[in-house]
């Protein structure tokens, strides 16, 4: 459960006491787990001007959690595809918001309390202000980016499709469907270390993944007295995949 009531004791003699007697009410039937929330004594002024305050506070408690509201949405929706993490990317001070609340500290450098709380009040509105102004510049700056990337993207695979439905036409000496044959549009590059004894099984694993993009492959070597126009591979092995050895034996024996 992530919800927690803020009330506010009266003391019985002392505050050790009053929570004491909270802890007594609430946790012998397991009720609630208790925290003591610290407030430090702060310049409330008279009751009209407390009166004056609860009004501004309510419209700033709105405003606020409006604000963080809008945050917490627009962090869930950049992280669609991993929405089981949201919460550890919604913190509070570099903490996550439960253990925020449990452990509040008052911020004194940040909120003086030799200030008088309406000067408190307009600090925090302040603050708030801010937080929206960042949060509106940097989704603007993010939505444009995920914008132009999109853009970018589509023109990709746009182009892609246009070479597939027009390449054929280009020459009389294009092959028909040959476009299929070969490297595709994106790869990753892998380091394999093959183990020892197993040269030989991980070539044919290997050719076995890979040989849709070679359709002319029907063993792990060409004939090679067939010659491909402008390509002088001479003696070499050819793979229906990239394949370039790295020979870290340096001292020959």
């Amino acid at each position: 459960m992530t919800e927690f009531w803020l009330i506010s004791a009266p003391n019985d003699r002392s505050n050790q006491q009053t929570w004491e007697r909270m802890q007594a009410v609430t946790t012998k039937s397991n009720l609630s787990n208790n925290f003591k929330f610290a407030i430090p004594d702060i310049k409330v002024g008279n009751l009209d001007l407390m009166i004056t305050l609860t009004d501004e506070l309510g419209k700033l408690d709105i405003y606020t959690e409006s604000v963080l509201k809008k945050i917490a949405q627009y962090t869930a929706e950049t992280m669609e595809d991993s929405k089981d993490r949201i919460q550890e990317n919604l913190l509070a001070n570099g903490v996550d918001l439960v253990t925020y609340v449990t452990r509040f500290q008052w911020d004194m450098a940040k909120y003086p309390i030799k200030q008088s709380l309406v000067n408190l009040i307009e600090v925090i509105s302040k603050q708030i202000s801010q937080i929206e102004s960042d949060f509106k510049s940097r989704s603007l700056s993010y939505n444009n980016l995920k914008g132009n990337l999109q853009s970018k993207e589509k023109k990709a695979v746009t182009n892609y499709g246009t070479w597939l439905k027009t390449y054929e036409s280009l020459t009389d000496l294009v092959v028909p469907q040959s476009t299929k044959y070969g490297l595709p549009v994106n790869f990753q590059a892998v380091l394999l270390q093959p183990s020892k004894k197993q040269y030989k099984r991980l070539r044919e694993v290997l050719n076995a993944v890979f040989k849709h993009l070679d359709g002319t492959a029907a063993t792990s070597v060409v004939d090679y007295g067939m010659e491909i126009p402008g390509l002088n591979i001479g003696n070499q092995e050819y793979y229906s995949y990239v394949y370039f050895k790295i020979d870290l034996n340096m001292i020959d024996h």
